[in-house]
């Protein structure tokens, strides 16, 4: 004989009323990110990020992270951008999408490079296991 309630409806189906009336409300709680309360990813490894070459080829859904900020002073573009990976890396993020400009400006050439860290659910797995490897 199952237990009732002061209304008279079974326990078991009360706690399952709540359970699904309470579902979404856990759901969204779990997955909402907001300027008060950004999500928060473990690091990967730079060598597991993906480099993509514009927002089209990223495979959809994704989210754009902020990458933070590049400090310090390097020989070589290619160190500023092993820098720029490192921090990357530790947002988070299963790739990155490289934008370079190039316009010119008083007889020379300027090139300014940006990367937004991108982060890709499809993707995660394989970034997981490709930093798990690399240790």
């Amino acid at each position: 004989m199952p237990f009732r309630t002061c209304n008279g409806t079974s326990l078991s189906r009360a706690l399952v009323v709540a359970a699904v009336l309470s579902c979404p409300t856990i759901l969204a709680a779990q997955s909402a990110s907001t300027p008060d309360r950004p999500v928060t990813r473990a690091p990967s490894c730079p060598k597991a990020l993906h480099r993509y070459d514009s927002v089209e080829d990223v495979p959809k859904p994704f989210d754009t992270l902020t990458a933070p900020p590049l400090n310090g002073s390097w020989n070589s573009r290619e160190a500023m951008e092993a820098a720029r990976i490192e921090g990357i890396a530790m947002t988070g993020a299963t790739g990155y999408i490289f934008e370079e400009k190039r316009e010119a400006s008083a007889g020379a050439v300027r090139t300014m490079t940006r990367s937004v860290p991108v982060f890709v659910r499809a993707d995660s797995a394989r970034v997981h296991t490709e930093c798990l490897a690399s240790k």
